[in-house]
């Protein structure tokens, strides 16, 4: 009697030590989601991987107490009542802010770039060579730089590409970007056409009228314009070298895809070659809260352990690399430590005539 009695007696303890172990664990649970809040937003399409990213998730639900859902926005994509209804806009630079926020009946909070991508020319080692001989391209510091001058005046002067030795393609020499009426990236390539144009001075609207007929044929060159950077991006990675030699992306668009697929970039490392255009723009990343709910998800943007994520899996450039990361972080050569010679986007209102003369 007493082993029985001793037997259930220590099979009752340990009953009850697992049933409150199992209340704890899930008390704990309830305080996480209890804290945690849902929050709305609309993010432009070159940080739906970072969105996606489950480490990402993962800190800003533990960390941050934040449950976050996005929306995929186009620069034409969003009306008024849309964002009534959401706590922030995550675009890539302050053009957003320009074009809507004049609107009285819209407020923010807080506005703040977080990150930053430079733009980039992505071509195919085979077409180097030749560009380096037309003085395109020259190296410094094992970083590929574009002059984009010499570039514009090839375009605009009708020259092919075999008439530079580059048999293998057909047709004028052009570059690919996505259209500026969606994206942000083409809407910043559009303003270095322009500024570039004018002799890398911000021009007006006068000037641009002035240019109009060179605008034109850079535009009307580059064809059919995409939607977004990564239809022209997967083009360039997973299609024949023919359907975009040369395009304008984000430089993350590259460090991104060595990390996520790591072993499909282990087999075209070699034949992809990032050029820094001269002069160039940034996108400059620029988190707008609308709310308080959407300042809590831009302080939680702001942090270390989120930071440290975009660059080292998605690479977008913190504000300053050290402490932080490291170019050797990424298996891809030709990344230069600070983005230099940078101009200024023409105004918002010669933005519009741009647009509105190309009739993109």
């Amino acid at each position: 009697m007493i082993k029985i009695y001793l037997r259930s007696y220590f099979t009752g303890l340990a009953i009850l030590f697992f049933a409150l172990q199992f209340i704890i664990y899930y008390q704990s649970i309830g305080k996480v989601l209890k804290k945690s809040i849902k929050i709305y937003g609309f993010i432009s399409s070159e940080k739906i991987n970072l969105f996606k990213d489950s480490n990402f998730i993962t800190i800003l639900n533990n960390t941050y107490g934040i449950d976050t859902e996005y929306f995929q926005f186009f620069l034409r994509g969003i009306d008024y009542s849309d964002i009534n209804k959401i706590d922030y806009i995550f675009a890539s630079n302050k053009i957003f802010l320009d074009l809507y926020m004049h609107n009285d009946s819209i407020k923010y909070n807080k506005i703040e770039d977080i990150f930053y991508s430079p733009l980039v020319v992505y071509t195919r080692k085979f077409i180097i060579d030749a560009f380096v001989k037309q003085g395109f391209i020259y190296n410094y510091n094992n970083v590929n730089y574009i002059n984009m001058e010499k570039l514009f005046e090839a375009i605009l002067n009708d020259v092919k590409w075999a008439d530079i030795g580059i048999n293998e393609l057909y047709g004028n020499i052009a570059i690919k970007f996505p259209d500026p009426r969606e994206t942000d990236l083409g809407y910043l390539f559009a303003g270095l056409v322009a500024n570039i144009l004018n002799n890398g001075q911000v021009p007006d609207s006068n000037f641009i009228y002035k240019a109009s007929p060179k605008i034109k044929k850079i535009f009307n060159q580059s064809g059919f314009l995409e939607k977004t950077p990564e239809v022209l991006f997967n083009n360039l990675i997973k299609t024949d070298f023919g359907l975009n030699p040369l395009m304008i992306g984000y430089e993350n668009q590259i460090l991104e895809f060595s990390v996520i697929n790591h072993l499909d970039w282990k087999k075209i490392k070699d034949d992809i070659v990032i050029l820094y255009p001269v002069p160039t723009l940034i996108g400059a990343h620029s988190f707008i809260a609308l709310t308080k709910n959407g300042e809590n998800m831009l302080n939680a943007l702001r942090s270390q352990d989120l930071q440290l994520l975009s660059w080292r899996h998605h690479g977008f450039r913190p504000v300053g690399l050290s402490g932080l990361g490291q170019l050797n972080d990424f298996d891809v050569r030709g990344l230069p430590v600070d983005i230099k010679n940078v101009i200024t986007l023409p105004a918002t209102k010669t933005m519009h005539t741009i647009i509105e003369i190309t009739g993109h």
